[in-house]
């Protein structure tokens, strides 16, 4: 893990602290449009994350969290052929 990568960590840590009497109910209570933030349709699946304990702070801290683990020089990795799971030895 990167500096950068422990750095996220560690606010997605305090994040979750901060957040930990978050509850569901409420957060569609005060959120009406909340399924159409926190749901996509891709073709015929529909990933729907509105029912996660997951906010636009959490959302961001994950996004924020991928660019540190650089997926997408990963995803070119993947697409390429390459090695990218060494201990499977794949």
């Amino acid at each position: 893990m990167n500096s950068k990568q422990s750095e996220v960590w560690e606010k997605l840590k305090q994040h979750a602290q901060e957040t930990s009497d978050f509850h569901l109910r409420e957060a569609f209570d005060k959120d009406n449009k909340r399924f159409e933030k926190y749901s996509l349709l891709f073709n015929d699946l529909l990933f729907d994350y509105s029912k996660q304990r997951i906010n636009q702070d959490t959302l961001s801290l994950l996004i924020e969290l991928a660019v540190a683990s650089d997926i997408e020089g990963w995803q070119k990795k993947l697409f390429k052929g390459e090695k990218i799971n060494h201990t499977e030895d794949r």
